[in-house]
């Protein structure tokens, strides 16, 4: 085998696509194609992968697919089902469909029954199936017993639906029906409920907080529905299994799954005998696996020894595991993965934690173990979790990658770097900005996180509230109309110290032509030049070759980008002086509000809208000299939504998307303003990303704008409206329109300085 190049940048994630992710829900996925990336980087065909906490199973699936022999191993006997039933091929589809028929039959009676009974014809209807009874669940649940989880309808289709099933006389068609039975109960039980907010549908309070909660108002399913759909999705994915992994699965030889804790891995593993490791450990208190799986084991049968709830890696649970005993557990796991894997062979390890000082303890593990340290990857994630969409700007969406290896000294370890957190957060910052032609706040922390993590200087920044980043970007860093970062104008000098000439030249290349559209030779030479003194001074060819490979001449002297459409537009357009917008006109103070707001539109080269009120008004014409949308450039509304959102006070469009709306509030309703507001989210939700809900309000009613903010019906789950908003005060505003508006120059962070947030 070739000398193995550790992966260094991420991979695109498409978790979604996988034949197998809607095969049976669990707590946490890996998207396979980052897994599969990993499997076939460090591995060849007939390698033998591991993974130690295996979860819903996505690194034996995709070690299957791609010819390597798999080892699951997790302490959840749900885990070791889910994993075995997706890559257990080939299956006879053709009998699982005729049970399935069978079973419809044998059903009938019952369902019927559920589906026209009156309320009280249920409750006095006596349950003679077996269901799991006086099954505790954990203390932190809505409920004390398992069955408490369910109405009294669905028991009596899932207890009678079991029993059906068991009837079955195939074992691996009987399973794989159990397999789907299975993956009902979330959606079946009291747990479930339908988001208003969620276009998806619904979800179960399982999988969104990881507890067993019971909303107020669960929303109730037909529970022979829910199976006969499970039951095509199973069948849809298991004719995938057949024909991706086939006869290649071979219990024992190519496929071995254990029930079993990661810390006794020698016990039931020849040792130096993995070639590769790749694994998604669970991280402190944020998810107890068996404590979860309760609900599943009960009605599976599934039995938990004590023993392996003492060796579940996790801190907290109903078992109580300190800080300390979750890392001795996950320090002996690693020991245990080194001792299995053959000598320079890798594991990869997914870090997902935002205490960062648990970094620090997971790489004194390995090292400990006798893994040297190679690198980290930031890897974004094909879904936000929960957390972070409640907090999009104080939880960084991505995990992390960390290559180790079981060799000596080809790899020597990072040392702290000789340069201060700051600078190195800008350093990396400037190099992701430069290459991309601007860059948005993920690329960006998923350069700087790698580059602290290895500079042992990833404790020194509050990483765990990217806030913090965001103010440091703010002093060196213009955030642009395309949600991009850029070089500010007045730094632009100081840049190139860490960035190769050929990339400066290109950025600033992409960055004039832009602005300008088309320029000639000589005017882009003058103005690029000066520009670029710091360090290496290019040569009017080493520009022009750059020139040649972004832009094209029709006329054989002007210069055009060859494809704007596909480059980051930079932000730094061509602003439009007119004096005149600094007048402001003789009307009510609710329309010079919005006039203010139209005409910093304009100087920032943005296109506003005003609402459908106020350009009826009598004093309508104060805005006819600002080029305003005489309608919606928003297609796809319903009805209601563009009644409501046509209202809006004030909204700013860049190619015709709109990026800051506004709701200008002397004497009406603020609870009006948020229902506009929370209709335009729905039509278009990336407006939230950086809290452009904008409530313009005299200081007066200071104390009526925050009680609005924080106890109307939009506020907390499962709206979060608090955490999309932002305020300012007509004083405020004022003051910032007088000093921005007479600038030769503003960006949209500039503006953004003078707006507040609630303090959540």
């Amino acid at each position: 085998m070739e000398e193995i190049k550790p992966i260094d940048r991420a991979v695109t994630p498409e978790k979604h696509k996988a034949w197998h992710y809607k095969i049976h829900p669990y707590f946490t996925k890996q998207s396979s194609n980052v897994v599969k990336a990993y499997i076939l980087n460090y591995s060849e065909k007939g390698d033998t992968v591991l993974d130690p906490f295996s979860g819903s199973g996505v690194t034996a699936i995709e070690s299957l697919t791609e010819r390597r022999k798999a080892i699951a191993v997790d302490i959840a006997p749900l885990s070791d089902f889910i994993t075995r039933q997706t890559c257990i091929a080939p299956v006879d589809l053709k009998l699982f469909a005729e049970e399935f028929g069978q079973l419809q039959g044998r059903m009938k009676t019952t369902v019927e029954f559920v589906r026209k009974a009156k309320d009280k014809e249920i409750e006095d209807y006596k349950i003679t199936d077996w269901y799991p009874k006086g099954v505790k669940l954990p203390s932190n649940a809505d409920v004390p017993y398992v069955e408490d989880l369910f109405g009294k309808r669905e028991l009596i289709v899932l207890a009678r639906l079991l029993k059906e099933i068991k009837k079955i006389g195939d074992p691996k068609t009987r399973n794989l029906m159990l397999f789907t039975f299975s993956g009902i109960l979330h959606r079946a039980s009291r747990t479930y409920s339908i988001d208003p907010a969620h276009k998806g549908g619904g979800d179960s309070g399982i999988f969104k907080v990881f507890r067993y909660w019971v909303p107020e108002s669960p929303s109730e399913r037909d529970t022979w529905d829910l199976f006969a759909i499970r039951f095509r999705m199973v069948k849809r994915a298991k004719q995938a299994s057949n024909d991706l992994i086939g006869k290649f699965f071979k219990e024992g030889d190519t496929f071995r799954s254990y029930v079993d804790s990661a810390t006794r891995l020698s016990k039931f593993i020849k040792e130096y005998s993995v070639d590769y490791i790749y694994t998604d450990p669970p991280y402190g208190k944020h998810i107890a696996y068996l404590d979860l799986s309760i609900m599943w084991d009960a009605w599976l049968g599934f039995k938990v020894p004590p023993q392996h709830r003492q060796l579940e890696v996790i801190e907290g649970g109903d078992i109580e595991h300190t800080k300390e005993d979750y890392l001795d557990l996950l320090g002996q796991s690693i020991a245990e993965m080194h001792q299995v894997l053959k000598k320079d062979g890798w594991m990869s390890l997914v870090f997902h934690h935002k205490e960062v000082n648990l970094w620090y303890a997971i790489r004194d593990a390995a090292k400990d173990a006798g893994f040297e340290y190679v690198n980290t990857v930031a890897q974004p994630l094909s879904k936000q979790t929960f957390h972070k969409v409640k907090n999009p700007l104080r939880v960084l969406g991505e995990s992390l990658i960390v290559n180790f290896r079981k060799s000596k000294n080809l790899y020597p370890a990072a040392h702290p770097q000789p340069l201060e957190t700051l600078r190195v957060i800008l350093n990396a910052a400037e190099r992701e900005i430069v290459k991309s032609g601007g860059a948005t706040l993920d690329e960006i922390m998923r350069a700087v996180v790698p580059e602290l993590f290895e500079a042992n200087l990833i404790d020194k920044v509050a990483l765990k509230n990217t806030d913090d980043v965001i103010e440091i970007l703010s002093k060196e860093f213009d955030l642009g109309m395309d949600e991009r970062w850029h070089i500010r104008k007045e730094n632009a000098q100081k840049i190139g110290q860490y960035i190769p000439p050929r990339e400066r030249i290109r950025y600033y290349l992409i960055s004039l032509l832009r602005r300008e559209r088309k320029a000639n030779f000589d005017k882009l030479i003058t103005t690029i030049l000066p520009l670029l003194i710091n360090g290496h001074t290019p040569s009017n060819k080493e520009i022009q070759d750059v020139l040649k490979e972004v832009a094209i001449s029709r006329d054989g002297k002007n210069w055009e980008l060859k494809d704007p459409s596909e480059l980051v537009f930079q932000g730094e357009m061509e602003f439009l002086e007119k004096s005149s917008l600094s007048q402001i006109p003789n009307t009510t103070t609710h329309n010079q509000m919005i006039y203010r707001l139209c005409a910093l539109a304009v100087k920032l080269g943005l296109q506003p809208y005003v609402g459908k009120r106020e350009t009826a008004s009598a004093g309508a014409e104060v805005f006819k000299n600002l080029k305003c949308f005489d309608e919606l450039p928003l297609t796809k509304l319903s009805d209601i939504q563009k009644k409501r959102i046509e209202q809006i006070d004030c909204i700013w469009f860049f190619k015709g998307e709109p990026i800051f709306a506004f709701e200008v509030e002397e004497h009406t309703s603020i609870l009006s303003g948020l229902e506009r507001f929370y209709s335009l989210l729905e039509v278009d939700s990336d407006i939230a990303r950086h809290r452009r809900l904008v409530i313009v309000a005299p200081k007066k009613r200071e104390k009526k704008v925050i009680q609005e903010l924080t106890e109307s019906s939009f506020i907390g789950h499962p709206n979060f409206l608090e955490r999309k908003l932002a305020y300012i005060y007509y004083e405020t505003l004022t003051k910032a329109f007088s000093t921005l508006i007479s600038s030769p120059d503003i960006s949209i962070n500039e503006f953004e300085r003078y707006l507040s947030y609630l303090k959540i």
